[in-house]
Order: structure tokens, then C-alpha cells, then sequence
């Protein structure tokens, strides 16, 4: 029960971050347009520009504007099931609670052809005008979610140790092709955990390296290859999990670190792959004690709202 609530937390968090920064690039891209116009303009080209007083219309929050207070609930979550199939209980939360997405796990998963037709199936059944997320952990090496009809993807350590830019977007492109194909439009990955504790039992070869350059150059490429198949890559754990020695999905790891310390290590990959265009933050469920000694980062408004 412990190991759902928090991967339900996670999830919702997930959404939270993904709609801001939608919001955010969406706006990025209008000022842009309303910078080319005004530089159009200035050369004297008959364009039309709207009044002052007129404001360019903000497709997302429009969208946001129509939704009853349920849909918003709902898009905020992202939930997994159990079972090879959907079943009532699934169908219900889609057309009725209206969630945002779902988790595909190992237990959904028996082999290419049962997968494809689950992927039909939750779209089949969602009547809602927004596509559901559809999300799968895809990391490579021992986190793979893919049937084993599939050749393994290495793990991000042994990607790290060749260090090729070309290899890391080429493994992004690949993973997400190989999820696109059954109908994920989410990747959750590549891993900025920077492995600097060899006694973490949940990182390690999972992580690309001990140095936070290179964690955050390789885990950029990949970003930029899952990208590139039009799929949502997920940059995480932050504010980072790598110098942790208790499991965070079965206890609460605890560091110590000051802020500056994180600034100068943990939090340099994920704050070059936010600058890169990270699309989607997934928030790790670890107590950061000089930043919020009373909540773990998954609940923190001292992380997520201030320093992410």
C-alpha cells in the first residue's frame, strides 16, 4: 500500500510540473512570435498586429478554462493498475474521473501482442477531447518494461563508460521508437541521478556515471533522441537520488547535504537538461533536511515550487 500511495504522489507531481512547463514554453514561443512581428514591423512590413489592448489568446488556458473542477482533478493523476486487460474499474476512472494518464508496469506486460491491444484498449475507451498520457519506465539495462521479444537496451552505466553524445541520442531514439510503436507517448527517462555512494541499492548502474558533466551531457542526448520520436521524455530523480543508501521505494532516504553542495553536484545535470528543454520533472521521494526537515521532497513545497 506505502509502495502505491507514493507512486501515485509521484505521478500526480509529474503532472503538476508537466502542465506548468507546457504553460511556460507555450508562452515562450508566443513572446517569440510577438518579438519577430515587432521586428517585421519595424521594417516597415504591412503586417496586421493585434491592439495594445488585445491579448493573443492562450490555447492552453483556454482549454483549462472549459474543464469542469473534476477534469482538472483528474488530469493531475496518473495511476497504475493491475492485469493484462482493462477492466471496469479502469474504464470507470477514464470516462468518469477523467485521470490524466496511466503507468504501464512489468505486471501488465506479457508479450508484444497483448501489450499493443492494452494501448488500443485505454484509448479505445477514453472519451475525453485530451489524449491520456501513456507512460512506461524505459530506462535500459534492469528497468525495462519492454517484452522479451526485444534485444535489451544497455544500462546507462555502460553507456557512460564508451561517453559518446552520438551513442546517448541514438539509445534516446531507439527507446523512444520501441515505446511509440505500442502507442506510449511518455518515456520515464534518462537518469540524472549522479551514482557518487556505491552502497545505494536503487541507483548504481542505473545512473551514467560519478560525475555530473558527464551525467548530464549523455542524459541530455537521450533526452533529445526520445524527443526526436515524439515521445515526452521524464528527467529524474530530483533534486537527486544518487547519494542515498536506503531503497525510496520501501523506506524514506535521508541527506544531509547542504544546498550549496547540491547546487555544485546533484542539481547541475538536471539544471543543464531544464536549459536543454526538459519537458517533465519527476521529483524523487527523498528527505532533503536543509531544505525541508519536515517533508520528503515528493510532498515539498520548498523543493518543487522553490527550488525546482
Amino acid at each position: 500500500m506505502f509502495n502505491k500511495i507514493m507512486i501515485f504522489l509521484l505521478c500526480a507531481l509529474i503532472f503538476i510540473l508537466f502542465i506548468s512547463c507546457s504553460i511556460l514554453g507555450q508562452r515562450n514561443e508566443w513572446e517569440d512570435d510577438r518579438s519577430n512581428i515587432d521586428e517585421n514591423e519595424s521594417e516597415g512590413e504591412d503586417m496586421q498586429v493585434p491592439e495594445d489592448n488585445q491579448q493573443i489568446s492562450d490555447p492552453i488556458e483556454e482549454k483549462i478554462k472549459e474543464m469542469t473542477i473534476d477534469e482538472k482533478i483528474g488530469q493531475m493523476l496518473m495511476l497504475g493498475f493491475e492485469g493484462y486487460s482493462i477492466n471496469d474499474d479502469i474504464k470507470e476512472l477514464i470516462q468518469n474521473h477523467h485521470i490524466g494518464g496511466l503507468i504501464v508496469f512489468e505486471r501488465n506486460i506479457k508479450d508484444s501482442d497483448q501489450l499493443l491491444s492494452l494501448i488500443n484498449s485505454l484509448k479505445q475507451i477514453n472519451t475525453s477531447s485530451l489524449p491520456l498520457i501513456l507512460s512506461v519506465d524505459e530506462e535500459g539495462g534492469r528497468v525495462t518494461r519492454m517484452p522479451s521479444e526485444f534485444v535489451k537496451i544497455p544500462s546507462k552505466q555502460t553507456i557512460g563508460n564508451i561517453n559518446s553524445k552520438d551513442l546517448a541520442f541514438k539509445i534516446g531514439s531507439i527507446i523512444g521508437e520501441r515505446i511509440g510503436s505500442f502507442g506510449f507517448n511518455m518515456a520515464l527517462t534518462p537518469v540524472l541521478d549522479i551514482n557518487s555512494n556505491p552502497n545505494n541499492p536503487v541507483i548504481a548502474d542505473r545512473a551514467y556515471g560519478t560525475q555530473p558533466e558527464l551525467v548530464a551531457r549523455l542524459a541530455i542526448q537521450e533526452m533529445k533522441g526520445i524527443k526526436e520520436q515524439c515521445v515526452i521524455p521524464v528527467v529524474k530523480h530530483f533534486p537527486g537520488h544518487g547519494d542515498t543508501s536506503v531503497d525510496s521505494h520501501i523506506g524514506l532516504p535521508i541527506l544531509n547535504h547542504p544546498l550549496q553542495r547540491l547546487k555544485d553536484f546533484e542539481l547541475v545535470p538536471f539544471d543543464e537538461a531544464i536549459k536543454n528543454g526538459a519537458d517533465v520533472v519527476m521529483v524523487a521521494h527523498i528527505l532533503i533536511a536543509d531544505i525541508d526537515a519536515d517533508n520528503p521532497s515528493s510532498l515539498s513545497k520548498a523543493v518543487i515550487t522553490d527550488l525546482l
